[in-house]
């Protein structure tokens, strides 16, 4: 697949995203509690659905693509997703009350079928924690063999033999080797005899060099040729389709090996849901895995090399404004807040208090200004709502007494099933917002490498400079604006007033007991490797041997909703015990945020 691809595959998950967004998680109006359990049931089913659709895109666009801005804010929306998936799980339980769903019918009716909407584990659960995953599996395998070391240090037992036993156990062994000898000694020559008696009936002559040779070229063309034939064989069953071509045998890692087995069990199952009525030899879908997977890990290699440009051009791009745009921002910040002393000393006759570092600096003094001009830009239209105030008083108090009547009808109301408050909603939302002001429109043609974008690490560079910028104006600006009171004090005479009103910043300590009480920790005296090595030491960390959940095959159950209809329960299949490990196990384990 190509860079292109990647992209309309992610604008095509964002604008299920986005669809989802308007549809169903934040609608102009809130939606009605909902009593029918069964319509309830199917518009969850459905939402579950959508989101397991586009998580599929999400985590194959994750997983391929190279550019590494782009990835960034696909994990964003990755990590959202799997939430929401497993929220929407969550209320499929609470309406049914069963750990396994079915909704066959709805997939006929969205023309999907059971292999579209299964959950696969992200791929990045194990790429990214690979170093941690090694080292813990050298941790392990060190300390079972220290284990092993300390057990095989122990003593064993010695099996004791007297002499003539031993002598008599060889004397067995070495006539049964003399009778095998001689056994095999007298057949050679009864079957040369043979040989020879034969020979003098059909009057054959004796063998010599050149009767030898003709042998031995006889053997080796006939060998040679049905070589030939079978290999010409073999290349008309693969031009036909009917069989694998032959791959070269190259050393390959143990992740490349895993994931062929995975694709090669994709691509077989995947003959059970193509149209074998156009004729095409669904074998050469096969035929392509090798070369697939090939292009995967050239994709996977692309992404760690611009992983580390991107790194190294946000530290470059940084030094860069820094030396070329900071002293302009910093001049420029001086002379707004010079301004703003000088604004609040003819407004007030004296200069101003400068904020502390807590209340946010010189960002608080912009804020307050921009919050006084829009006050400013409204003052007109406040004076035309104040003729308004009194009518909506009435109106309020005359709903304040038909109150009490409204809570029943509102209890009546309320009884029906409504979505609960997600946790992944505002993070699904702030993803599709920052899609559409930075990738939706974006002209990328000349980024067809698509490597990292300069110009977005200016702008988020842009703000870090600006806030470590500011801090500095800060520091500077209050030591300018003390030495102006001070001035201004000597000149009338009263700087011991201006001594005594910093007495009240002492009130401040204060703030220390707003810090959270610290977790005690149980075993403050033994280091994680020690605890680690007591729990296998104890058999609770156990090597177990490694195996893919793809390995255990099973199919969907598609009598399960029509069994249910006729008030028989039916019984899960390996299918969705599969699906009851990853959502409940795997999903929720893999990543921190989950």
């Amino acid at each position: 697949m190509s860079h292109w691809l990647y992209n309309h595959q992610w604008h095509s998950a964002q604008q299920g995203i986005g669809d989802l967004l308007l549809e169903h998680e934040l609608p102009q109006q809130p939606p009605k509690p909902e009593k029918d359990k069964v319509v309830a049931f199917n518009k969850v089913a459905t939402m579950y659905i959508r989101y397991t659709l586009v998580f599929r895109k999400l985590e194959e666009c994750y997983d391929q693509m190279v550019h590494p801005q782009k990835r960034r804010l696909i994990r964003h929306m990755l990590d959202g997703t799997i939430g929401r998936i497993l929220e929407m799980k969550q209320e499929l339980f609470s309406l049914e009350l069963l750990e396994y769903s079915y909704f066959d019918d709805l997939l006929t009716d969205m023309k999907l079928t059971p292999a579209d909407v299964e959950l696969p584990i992200p791929r990045y659960f194990l790429s990214e924690n690979a170093k941690v995953l090694k080292e813990r599996e050298k941790l392990l395998g060190s300390i079972l063999a220290q284990m092993e070391a300390q057990n095989d240090t122990k003593p064993e037992e010695e099996v004791t033999m007297t002499t003539e036993e031993a002598i008599q156990l060889i004397q067995v062994h070495e006539r049964a080797r003399q009778g095998q000898l001689r056994a095999r000694f007298m057949k050679d020559i009864k079957l040369q005899a043979e040989r020879d008696k034969q020979s003098e009936l059909r009057g054959h002559p004796k063998l010599d060099k050149t009767m030898a040779a003709t042998i031995i070229q006889k053997m080796w063309r006939g060998f040679s040729q049905r070589r030939a034939v079978e290999a010409m064989r073999a290349e008309e069953l693969v031009f036909l389709g009917m069989a694998l071509p032959v791959v070269k045998s190259q050393r390959h890692t143990a992740a490349y090996l895993a994931r062929k087995t995975e694709v090669s069990l994709q691509c077989s199952l995947s003959v059970y849901s193509r149209d074998v009525r156009s004729g095409t030899s669904l074998l050469l879908d096969v035929s392509y895995v090798h070369m697939y997977i090939c292009i995967q890990e050239k994709r996977h290699g692309t992404q760690e090399q611009y992983e580390k440009e991107y790194i190294e051009a946000l530290d470059t791009v940084k030094q860069r404004l820094e030396e070329t745009e900071g002293p302009d921002v910093k001049e420029q910040m001086q002379d707004q807040i010079r301004q703003w002393f000088i604004e609040t000393r003819d407004a007030t006759g004296k200069f101003p208090d400068y904020p502390d570092e807590e209340e946010g600096g010189s960002e608080a003094i912009f804020k307050k200004r921009e919050e006084l001009k829009a006050d400013d830009n409204e003052e007109g239209k406040g004076k035309k709502g104040k003729g308004k105030k009194g009518k909506d008083k009435k109106e309020k108090g005359k709903k304040g007494k038909k109150g009490k009547k409204g809570k029943k009808g509102d209890e009546e109301e309320e009884s029906g099933f409504v979505l609960a408050p997600s946790n992944f909603v505002p993070t699904l939302n702030d993803s599709s917002l920052n899609y559409a002001s930075t990738w939706q429109d974006r002209d990328e043609s000349v980024n067809l490498l698509q490597k990292h974008d300069v110009e977005l690490i200016k702008d988020a560079k842009r703000v870090e400079i600006e806030a470590e910028i500011r801090k500095q104006v800060d520091e500077l600006m209050r030591e300018e604006l003390k030495n102006l009171k001070l001035a201004i004090e000597k000149d009338k005479g009263k700087g011991k007033k201006g001594k005594k009103g910093k007495k009240g910043k002492k009130g401040k300590k204060g703030k220390k007991g707003k810090k959270g009480k610290k977790e005690k920790d149980l075993t403050p005296d033994r280091s994680i490797e020690d605890l680690y090595t007591e729990l296998v030491r104890e058999g609770i960390i156990v090597k177990c041997p490694k195996t893919r959940l793809s390995e255990y095959v099973g199919e969907y159950s598609f009598l399960a909703t029509t069994l249910r209809r006729s008030g028989i329960e039916p019984m899960p299949s390996v299918y969705d015990v599969k699906r009851l490990v990853t959502e409940h196990c795997i999903l929720p384990m893999g990543q921190e945020v989950l």
